[in-house]
């Protein structure tokens, strides 16, 4: 029997409004992200670092000709600048080859995996410490690099190859794997390519599980539950493939959609996916049959939430917290009104 969902139908969160950087309102995004001790925004070329629960300013960390695209690190033409939280300062700044608007990046964060080893199975949180991984949009290769401690600082216009070596852990290329999609997750790390194929990797052999074939043009996102026993993959058509990673075995494929797919989440018992009309699609992920469909105008350049209960959906008009196993609204948070 399930438990109440939450109490969020009886709570009346707070609401908390957050000072922009001058000449924030003459842009047309903001970047925002947190964690359980920070609150950042970025905007243009600033990244401004507050406390929580407080929302004090700590840091306003400007750099004059940056390309801005993730609030994880600084991008900048031709490298990517890690920044202590705490201090506000510059940790290492890693070379990178391609355009600002080619390059990705992404952490990749420590969490228990299991480990198959001589018929025993063990579990052990890998990686031991946050790795960055960078790649390229339609490059044959991506990076693996150990971040930087606090206080091991280097200087940004060093160019020891020494000092880069330290940090680099591993490069991996597949000549013609040209990668168009990443989704990473303990020790695996999952690319999608413009050979039409999906690849499961292990970070620290640098060797693949799986290469999986089906799609029939390039695929263009990629992902996998909290479990890695399933995955996703997205091709340029619009169609769907769902994955079983322990038998490699493609268990059902959706074809497209109407509006196509803006974003796509495994989790639970749940697949999980957006299209850019702002309806939002809840499926069993067994077999893909549809429990429900929310109509509205979920906007596209938001992305949704999920835990065990919840899901918070970004709507134009309000954020909205559901029921994430009936899409029952349980709370609906309304902005605050503009201050003149």
């Amino acid at each position: 029997m399930l438990q109440p969902v939450s109490s969020w139908e009886d709570q009346e969160p707070k609401h908390t409004s957050v000072l922009l950087a001058d000449g924030s309102q003459n842009i047309y995004y903001v970047l925002t992200d947190l964690s359980r001790n920070y609150f950042v925004t970025g905007i243009r070329d600033t990244v401004v670092v507050y406390s929580l629960p407080d929302f004090r300013s700590l840091h306003s960390l400007t750099r004059p000709g940056t390309h801005l695209s993730s609030l994880d690190a600084y991008l900048r033409q031709p490298s990517v600048s890690i920044y202590d939280l705490v201090s506000g300062q510059c940790l290492h700044t890693l070379p990178h080859q391609h355009k600002p608007s080619l390059s990705q990046f992404l952490i990749l964060e420590p969490e228990l995996v299991e480990i198959y080893e001589n018929g025993v199975t063990s579990i052990e949180k890998l990686p031991k410490e946050a790795l960055l991984v960078t790649w390229s949009h339609l490059g044959s290769a991506f990076k693996i690099w150990r971040l930087p401690l606090s206080g091991e600082i280097a200087s940004e216009s060093s160019n020891d190859d020494t000092s880069q070596h330290s940090l680099l852990l591993r490069s991996i290329k597949v000549p013609g794997h040209k990668t168009t999609s990443l989704e990473s997750r303990g020790r695996t790390i999952m690319t999608g390519g413009d050979d039409c194929a999906l690849r499961v990797w292990d970070v620290f052999t640098g060797n693949f599980n799986w290469v999986l074939i089906g799609h029939r043009t390039k695929i263009v996102l990629v992902g996998f539950d909290q479990l890695k026993s399933q995955s996703y993959s997205l091709d340029n058509n619009g169609i769907v493939r769902v994955w079983n990673l322990r038998t490699g075995k493609c268990q059902y494929v959706l074809e497209p959609q109407t509006n196509y797919i803006q974003q796509m989440a495994i989790f639970l018992s749940y697949l999980i996916h957006s299209q850019f009309d702002g309806s939002l699609y809840v499926r069993d992920v067994a077999s893909g049959e549809l429990n429900y469909k929310l109509d509205g105008n979920m906007s596209n350049e938001a992305n949704f939430r999920l835990d065990d209960r919840k899901l918070l959906a970004p709507f134009d008009d309000a954020l909205k917290i559901l029921d994430i196993h009936s899409g029952r609204l349980l709370k609906e948070l309304l902005p605050l009104p503009k201050v003149p």
